[in-house]
């Protein structure tokens, strides 16, 4: 058996213990996954695919996002989100909608990002400083900073303002339009998200 398989047994493992321990805390049951579907935001028709839909015994929704690689900050009142696709995910699930995450599987371990109703909705880590709101006002804040988004987007604004970190890793600076004085600026550090019950979540 090859590294790289018993690395992939490890994460799903992962994954499937995170399952439990949600299980434990109360039922849901998957009720969709990669399904493309088409909804509209903003007046605006937008092709999705969620990877994950599951349905709590309340009927209730929770949408998960799996990704790979290195585990990006959550910062839920931001208005340039870096992963705007949550956000949206959120909103496109509808009014049952109570909690989205991003789970990021790398070679040692698995991250949730996201932000919950309540605290035992999905395995978040526990503590962290990102300032966040109650759910009902994330959802009011993420529609309006999307339908922004969308706006900028068919109106062909194309502004060069990158956020913080973005360029840290790219190796075509001496091309870039990005003012050289903003080319160090650091990313924000991984974040915390706050359930209804006040509750800090590390993101």
């Amino acid at each position: 058996v090859s590294n790289e398989t018993l690395r992939i047994a490890a994460r799903v493992a992962a994954l499937l213990h995170d399952d439990q321990r949600r299980a434990q805390a109360g039922g849901f049951r998957a009720l969709r996954l990669e399904e493309r579907q088409e909804w509209e935001l903003g007046g605006r028709k937008l092709r999705v695919r969620m990877d994950r839909l599951d349905q709590l015994r309340d009927g209730r929704l929770l949408v998960i996002d799996y990704k790979s690689g290195t585990a990006e900050s959550f910062r839920p009142l931001d208005e340039r989100p870096r992963q705007p696709q949550l956000l949206a995910y959120a909103l496109l699930a509808g009014d049952a909608v109570a909690g989205v995450a991003a789970v990021y599987l790398n070679a040692d371990e698995n991250r949730w990002r996201g932000a919950a109703a309540e605290d035992a909705l999905l395995p978040l880590p526990a503590r962290g400083r990102a300032p966040t709101a109650p759910w009902p006002e994330l959802l009011t804040h993420w529609r309006r900073v999307l339908e922004r988004l969308l706006q900028d987007f068919t109106a062909g604004a194309a502004n060069v303002d990158p956020l913080p970190g973005a360029c840290a890793s790219c190796t075509l600076a001496a091309l870039c339009r990005v003012d050289a004085d903003r080319l160090q600026e650091p990313a924000p550090d991984a974040e915390a998200v706050t359930g209804a019950d006040g509750a800090d979540h590390a993101t």
